[in-house]
């Protein structure tokens, strides 16, 4: 969803270009070198180039395909795909991955579509391997702000764009649904801290 204006966001090169604090968590504690990570909506590929630099192979996947061709031209790593493409909508990998990759991401697609990404990591994460998830909840103080979006409760349009609130229990149950076992999950603040301030998101790791 939103994917003009995602790629007019990318154009301006306002976005931070140094690794996510959740990027720095993933890899200090679930990815090591050598493991074959994908990300789910890469942006501007600042966590992606970070990974990739700390030698894990990454193919990153974002809608913003004008972003992906620009990322893709600056590229200097071979173990760096940036594919422009759906992340709720992939096929199959034929061997599997060790780590799915999602920051900020399903809080910016519907209910259905985060259904069918949750089912598509399960089925192609290897055994063992991690799906590592960041993303605002119901306690984000941007919870209830804007235009309600019919039939998709707890998604609003504020700002020009679309934002889902994720439910974390409900979450849990989802990703326990698909077969994967929840070893962190926690809605906090410090997780995210930006231009001052520092409001709740979820972040859950889960193992297959």
């Amino acid at each position: 969803m939103d994917k003009l204006y995602w790629q007019e966001y990318y154009k301006k090169h306002e976005a931070p270009i140094e690794p996510s604090h959740f990027a720095r968590f993933v890899l200090e504690r679930y990815v090591s070198t050598g493991d074959r990570l994908v990300e789910f909506g890469c942006g501007n590929g600042r966590d992606a180039r970070f990974f990739g630099e700390h030698g894990v192979s990454v193919v990153a996947y974002d809608q913003a395909s004008s972003e992906i061709d620009e990322l893709s031209s600056r590229n200097k790593l071979e173990n760096i795909k940036y594919e422009p493409g759906d992340f709720t909508s992939l096929a199959d990998t034929d061997d599997g991955v060790d780590v799915v990759y999602s920051r900020f991401t399903l809080h910016s697609v519907d209910r259905q579509g985060q259904s069918r990404a949750l089912a598509w990591a399960a089925r192609n994460l290897v055994d063992g391997g991690r799906l590592c998830i960041e993303v605002r909840g119901k306690k984000n103080d941007l919870y209830g702000k804007g235009i309600p979006v019919d039939s998709e409760p707890d998604a609003f349009i504020y700002n020009d764009h679309y934002r889902r609130f994720l439910d974390k229990h409900k979450l849990d149950e989802e990703v326990a649904s698909n077969g994967l076992t929840i070893v962190s999950s926690r809605e906090e603040t410090g997780y995210a801290p930006f231009d001052g301030e520092d409001n709740f998101f979820i972040r859950q790791i889960s193992r297959k």
